[in-house]
């Protein structure tokens, strides 16, 4: 059912009680995935488990990470309507408002498509679309970049003097949480202003500089170059969802959408193989923790991100003008 939408507070109204309804789940996902990245305590707390009981730590590791992703992913199944149709707490007139915004924005998703099953045209349009190959990439660069913090920050911190293992840790929640506070305000202004391509770009950017400071800082101690990965976090860690909701704003049918977001999901996640072989131990000093080979590889890759972020975001404009 087509239904005109001429009252724009009534829209505003019923978007606002969908976001009531969606902030708390989405943020406690962004909680999760925060404390998940920071692992404060996590390590400390799977080897002290590890040595009262029959499993080795880094399989409680394990399980500490995997359990809050279970439960909340069981919950929000639950709780959370797939389509507007299916929501109980709307009203007749709500659904098909919102049916229809769904499919001027994003092409037919509704209830009706849902029960029909998978489209296998659309999936024949995943792996046949550049568009796909090109935000797998983007997204490739940026999880390469971001991996690798982990494994040079603690080194950064070891080398302003920190030992204690649960201090290091602890330390390593202000870049992450500034990163998280920036995620949220940036993909929230993205939202608002309905921009992705530049948001994305400019986070990129950011994280870019970040990791050419990591070097040229280099010889200033380890205080300028926890600041620069601050900085680095913040570009690579806000550009991550930028760059996921870019792709859902501009491939529609439910089919091609998911399966073109869990195909550059999944690719994308091979980054973590990369990242954890770019920095040698030949390249850690004693007094001063370089990386440099490490930082150059992220440079490089992040330089192609945005490359191609850019690129798409010039194309996908052209596309809107010429439409």
């Amino acid at each position: 059912m087509n239904v005109n939408i001429t009252d724009e507070e009534e829209l505003k109204s019923i978007l606002w009680r969908l976001d009531k309804r969606l902030i708390p789940f989405l943020t406690v996902l962004y909680v999760f995935s925060f404390l998940s990245r920071i692992s404060i305590g996590k390590a400390y707390a799977a080897t002290k488990i590890g040595n009262y009981q029959q499993l080795a730590p880094w399989k409680w590791l394990f399980v500490l990470e995997s359990v809050p992703g279970v439960i909340i992913g069981i919950t929000a199944y639950f709780l959370l309507p797939k389509y507007p149709e299916s929501g109980t707490w709307l009203s007749q007139s709500e659904k098909d408002t919102l049916a229809n915004v769904l499919e001027y924005e994003g092409g037919e998703t509704n209830e009706r498509l849902w029960h029909e099953g998978v489209s296998w045209e659309e999936i024949k349009f995943v792996f046949t679309d550049v568009k796909v190959y090109l935000y797998a990439i983007i997204e490739f660069g940026i999880l390469i970049s971001f991996y690798s913090l982990s494994l040079s920050l603690t080194g950064i911190i070891e080398g302003m003097g920190f030992s204690n293992t649960a201090i290091i840790q602890l330390m390593t929640v202000p870049p992450f949480a500034i990163a998280w506070i920036s995620c949220v305000a940036i993909s929230y202004t993205a939202g608002r202003l309905k921009e992705r391509g530049f948001f994305t770009s400019a986070a990129i950017f950011i994280g870019l500089i970040g990791f050419v400071l990591l070097i040229v800082l280099k010889p200033y101690g380890f205080f300028p170059l926890y600041l620069a990965s601050t900085l680095a976090c913040t570009g690579t860690f806000t550009a991550i969802p930028l760059n996921l909701s870019w792709v859902t704003s501009n491939i529609s049918g439910q089919t091609k959408r998911a399966i073109s977001l869990s195909t550059i999901i999944g690719f994308s996640n091979l980054a973590g193989i990369v990242s954890s072989q770019i920095y040698r131990e030949d390249d850690r000093p004693e007094i001063i923790p370089s990386h440099t080979t490490g930082y150059i590889v992220c440079i490089s890759f992040m330089s192609v991100s945005l490359l191609v972020a850019l690129f798409l975001k010039y194309h996908l404009s052209r596309e809107n003008r010429l439409q």
